[in-house]
Formats: structure tokens, C-alpha cells, sequence
């Protein structure tokens, strides 16, 4: 992916960055928060994680579907979901979102889910995005997922899964866990 897109670095912070900016889906809640949520089965890809994938891990674990790491949204095997949780820089970010709708209007898959900052939907660039018919809605947490196993300060951002995939009514809202803990 880095081919594609060109170097992946996230946004100034404090603490020192992982090379090339990897930073797994280590908290498990983030997952379960999805397939308590959506129905998601198949064949998943993790198209943004080639090093390795959070997200595949917990999916295999919950034996929900088989998950699988790619490199390239445009030429990974075939799937039937695309769940993920792409770097975020600006203007990366959206090419990346728009090519992974696009699989999904074409039918190369059944539907996808991309974890983002909870205000990600939020930006005037993206309103197209979201006027798509195929945007099904999202589900947000009531937790900040941590990116390390190290604790030394808390998360500071919300995100949520935001949902692309064929089907009938309004976007819907959903929170996870569904009664604040």
C-alpha cells in the first residue's frame, strides 16, 4: 500500500511515532463493538494492515468469518467484507475510503467498514461519502480504543465504525456498548 499511496505519517503528537506509523487494532473492544452491531460475514479483508491486523486477529478469535491481511484495496483477493482502519492523513485517508465504496458499488464486495475519529464523517470533502445510497450508518463507542499496550496516558479520540454496503431505509446510529459502562 505504501507503493501506492506514498509514505503513511499520522499527525504531530507528543509521543515518538512507530515506523511506519503501525499501529495495530489492538483493543479487541473495537471489534466486537462491529459484529455486535452489523452483521458481517464471509470472507473478511483487512486491506490496510499487510504487516498484520488487530482487526483480523479479533475476527479470527470470535470465529466470526475468516479474516485475511492485504496491502492494496485494489488488488486484494477476493472478499466479501473490507474492514479496516486506515492510516489517517489527510487526503490519504479519503482516496483510500473512496476506493474501498467504490469495491462495494461495483459488487467486488458485499460491504465494508472503515474505524475512524468519530468526527471523520463531519468534513465538507467527505459529504459525497455519505450521501452515497450505500451508506448503511455507524456505530460509534462509548470507550477510547488504546493503539498500545503501553498506558502511560489516556486515549484522547473517539472513533467509530462507519458502514458501506447495499440495503434499503435511512443510516442508522448505533452505540456500542449500548448502555455507557
Amino acid at each position: 500500500m505504501a507503493e501506492k499511496y506514498g509514505p503513511i505519517p499520522y499527525v504531530h503528537s507528543r509521543f515518538q511515532r512507530k515506523e511506519s506509523d503501525h499501529y495495530p487494532t489492538i483493543d479487541s473492544r473495537c471489534v466486537q463493538a462491529l459484529v455486535d452491531t452489523w452483521v458481517i460475514s464471509g470472507v473478511v479483508v483487512d486491506c490496510c494492515a499487510p504487516q498484520g491486523s488487530g482487526i483480523v486477529d479479533a475476527l479470527n478469535r470470535l470465529g466470526c468469518v475468516r479474516a485475511v491481511c492485504a496491502d492494496d484495496v485494489l488488488h486484494m483477493d477476493p472478499a466479501d467484507w473490507i474492514i479496516t482502519n486506515p492510516p489517517y492523513k489527510r487526503g490519504l485517508v479519503d482516496t483510500i475510503a473512496t476506493d474501498i465504496v467504490a469495491k462495494v458499488r461495483t459488487g467486488a464486495v458485499r460491504g465494508a467498514a472503515l474505524l475512524m475519529r468519530a468526527n471523520w464523517d463531519l468534513a465538507a470533502c467527505r459529504a459525497a461519502l455519505f450521501a452515497d445510497p450505500l451508506y448503511r450508518g455507524q456505530t460509534r463507542l462509548r470507550f477510547r480504543p488504546f493503539w498500545s499496550e503501553e498506558r502511560k496516558a489516556q486515549p484522547i479520540h473517539a472513533f467509530c465504525w462507519v458502514v458501506w454496503a447495499p440495503g434499503q431505509g435511512e443510516p442508522v446510529i448505533r452505540y456500542w456498548p449500548r448502555i455507557a459502562a
